[in-house]
Formats: structure tokens, sequence, C-alpha cells
């Protein structure tokens, strides 16, 4: 049985070599394009037929969200504010009343957080902007700054509303197919800026995680409407 295999195996020595070859391309290609910054069409069906497979051999493991955190839509939580906008000689120029996170509320519940102090972590998704100023800003920004195990939710190309929210902040991107807008990558850099995955990672199990290249990201706008909190 021995020699009948090893004769087998020597007769089809030339196919065993092409096929093995052409395996270690594509999981070569395949990883190399999982890992580049531009995401492909393509991506979105691999990834799906690669669960499919999973399911089929593990079985279907659907997970539901845990008890212990709660999602805070302020969506509805809306005030008026006007807008400015800077120009090249410093004037400040008034664009209009713009809707914004009611910030008064928004104050109010992270002081009672800091005053408990047993909250696990604290995810603000709110667009804090330049443009917008109101006059608990500067109470709410020096509050933000103080709590431990908080992130920022910040849009690269935006502009913060203070520098002392810089140490808070983090990218909060996705990356979409080149022909579609569903979700399929999520970088852990927005060129040098870390995004909130790698940011709380980072505070909750105090380690790290470095980009071995250069980031090219391709990002695409999505909508602040929440604060996460665990």
């Amino acid at each position: 049985m021995k020699k009948k295999i090893i004769s087998y195996l020597r007769y089809k020595k030339r196919h065993l070599i092409v096929a093995t070859l052409t395996a270690l391309l594509a999981i070569t290609v395949g990883y190399w394009t999982m890992n580049w910054s531009v995401t492909l069409s393509s991506e979105k069906a691999n990834l799906q037929l690669l669960e499919y497979i999973r399911q089929q051999i593990f079985g279907a493991s659907i997970s539901h969200a845990s008890d212990s955190i709660l999602m805070v839509d302020v969506h509805y939580d809306k005030v008026m504010v006007t807008e400015h906008k800077q120009t090249a000689d410093g004037t400040q120029l008034e664009l209009g009343q713009v809707p914004v996170t009611d910030r008064a509320k928004l104050l109010r519940l992270l002081k009672q957080l800091q005053l408990k102090k047993d909250y696990r972590y604290v995810i603000l998704d709110v667009r804090l902007e330049e443009s917008t100023s109101l006059p608990e800003d500067s109470a709410l920004w020096q509050t933000i700054s103080e709590m431990p195990r908080l992130v920022l939710a910040n849009p690269v190309g935006t502009q913060i509303a203070s520098p002392i929210l810089n140490k808070k902040s983090a990218a909060a991107q996705y990356q979409t197919a080149l022909w579609e807008t569903d979700f399929v990558k999520y970088p852990f850099y927005a060129d040098t800026i870390p995004s909130i995955a790698l940011t709380m990672y980072r505070e909750i199990t105090g380690q790290d995680m470095t980009s071995n290249a250069k980031v090219l990201c391709g990002w695409t706008d999505v909508n602040y409407q929440d604060a996460v909190f665990y």
C-alpha cells in the first residue's frame, strides 16, 4: 500500500507542485488584497463565501449584544446654533443656523458618569466641530478631557472644537468597496491617527498594535448619532 501511494505521488508530482504553488499564490494574493488600503468590489462576495463555509463546518453562531452595553441615541436631542466660518483675513462669517447635539444634556450625563466612576468605557460618537459654539462648551470640553476610559469620534478632515479634545479623539471611519457602499474594511489607522477600536484596545488591555507600513486610506464619511457606554 505504501509503495502504491509513493508511486502515485511520483506520478502526480508535477500536478501536486502546480497545485501547491497555485494555493500559495492564492493565499498570498488574498492576504495582500485584504490588507490593501483600496477595497475591491469582489471582497464582499469572498467574505460572504468564507463565512458560509465557516458556518457549514462549525455551525452558525449568532451573538447578541451584551446587557452591559447601553446605547444612548442623541439624534433627537438637538438645539439650533449659529455656524461660523473664518476667512483667510480672520473675519468670522455667520453661515446660518444648524442643528447640533444638545451639549448641556450631554454635559449633565457625563458629569453623572464622572461622579459614579463605575462605567467600563465611553464611546462618544458625537460631532463636536470648531464651527459651532454654545455657552456650556468650555465645561463640556474640560469634562471630556478629564474623564478616563473615554474616546471621542473625530472624522478625518474635521476641525475639532478645541485642542483640549485632541488627546481624547480617534478616527471613526470605515472603508467601502469601489462600486458599492457596504461596510467591508475597518482600518486601525487613518494615516497616523489611531481608530476608535485601536484606542479602546490600548486603554482596556494596556497592550498596543502598531502599523508596519504606511497606511493609505480611502475614507468615507459616516453619521455620528450615538454615545455608547459600557
